[in-house]
């Protein structure tokens, strides 16, 4: 079953068309489970957790920019270049998969933490979750949730809640229920 023609090549040279149309088929059926989620993978595993939702943000439409030039530029490609265009898309890949193998690192089974350290930022994600602590001490939600000690020592100090009406704020919510 053909879904579109090809504009490059005449309708009337089934010889042609028809390969083209199962070798599309099996570039769009392979590159949907390897390389299609590879830049979604990396990109949100590099950022760290205060810098997350820009950087997948930024990542994101620099995906669909780059989709959208080499959507529109193929066509015109072909119509110049012939099969060109496949030996340079074949090159292309090539190089793309020696980055991977050469420079991107295995992160699957890693903390946050382990990013960091995979990525260059050392101590990012560390210093995160001792802000995200600190801000859960202060405005009292540890204590709501009875887990004080444990998440004064995420931060590496032990310190007692920063907020003066937390206390309050905790009896009060334990009256209400």
């Amino acid at each position: 079953m053909t879904v579109g023609r090809s504009t490059v090549l005449p309708a009337e040279s089934p010889l042609y068309v028809k390969p083209i149309d199962v070798f599309v088929w099996i570039f769009v059926g392979n590159f949907a489970y390897s390389w299609g989620p590879v830049a979604w993978i990396v990109v949100s595993e590099v950022f760290p957790l205060s810098m997350r939702a820009k950087g997948v943000a930024l990542g994101g439409s620099a995906n669909w920019l780059n989709n959208f030039a080499v959507g529109i530029s193929t066509s015109p490609f072909i119509a110049r270049t012939q099969f060109g265009a496949f030996i340079f898309f074949g090159c292309v890949t090539l190089v793309g998969a020696a980055w991977v193998w050469l420079v991107v690192p295995e992160t699957s089974g890693r903390t946050l933490e382990e990013m960091d350290e995979l990525f260059g930022e050392v101590g990012f994600a560390t210093a995160d979750l001792s802000t995200k602590a600190r801000i859960e001490r202060e405005i009292g939600l540890t204590a709501l949730l009875g887990d004080e000690d444990r998440n004064a020592s995420i931060g590496g100090e032990k310190e007692k809640i920063a907020d003066a009406g937390s206390e309050e704020l905790v009896e009060n919510s334990r009256e209400l229920r």
